[in-house]
């Protein structure tokens, strides 16, 4: 009977020393939110960290496309700055070669227009301001013959022949050459009315015979 009993409260007292199941409860329940706690933290710095990864990762393929929309714009610049430049040149090429053109143009033509103007007036032969007539024309016509022309009556004399003289020619010359003495004498005088009274010698053809 006495064992019984010494067991008895043997086992009341490992029953009392024993833990109590409720704090045993919340013991674990404590740590396994402190582990739950702890892997959730571990997990968001885990996110975080993937995060900023692939931020890093946007920004520099971010970069990458800047750098290569910059890169095209300044080849894009250099491709027209390098074929204006190529235009420009060749429209100044295309207008200094126009500009010469028309200057050699304009040179030839001013100057076959000069020898052409030159060769004209060189041609003409003017009135005598004085006689109102042609000049005689005296020509070399070779083998020691030598004529004189007058434009003024067409006719043409060989001067190593003897040539009968027209009367009528004479008198007819010998008026037009005394009243452009006249006339000429008329503009250089301070009496051009008095000048201008005096009649023009007639020669009468029948009578000089």
């Amino acid at each position: 009977m006495n064992r019984i009993l010494f067991f008895l409260i043997v086992a009341l007292a490992l029953a009392g020393c024993a833990p109590n199941p409720k704090d045993v409860a919340k013991a674990d329940e404590t740590r396994w939110l402190a582990e739950q706690d702890a892997a959730d933290q571990a997990q968001a710095r885990e996110q975080r960290i993937r995060l900023d990864e692939i931020a890093v990762e946007d920004a520099e393929r971010e970069q990458a496309v800047k750098d290569a929309v910059l890169e095209d714009a300044k080849l894009a610049a250099q491709r027209v700055v390098y074929w204006s430049g190529l235009a420009l040149t060749l429209s100044i090429v295309l207008m200094i070669l126009a500009v010469g053109a028309s200057g050699s143009i304009a040179i030839y033509g001013s100057g076959k227009a000069i020898a052409r103007a030159a060769m004209v007036k060189a041609n003409l032969i003017y009135l005598d301001k004085a006689t109102g007539q042609y000049p005689l024309v005296l020509e070399y016509a070779g083998k020691g013959i030598v004529s004189l022309t007058d434009p003024n009556t067409g006719m043409t004399l060989l001067l190593n022949t003897r040539n009968e003289a027209d009367r009528s020619m004479i008198q007819s010359s010998a008026a037009v050459r005394h009243v452009g003495v006249l006339a000429s004498a008329a503009g250089k005088s301070k009496d051009p009315t008095g000048v201008a009274m005096i009649r023009p010698l007639i020669i009468d053809g029948e009578e000089a015979e």
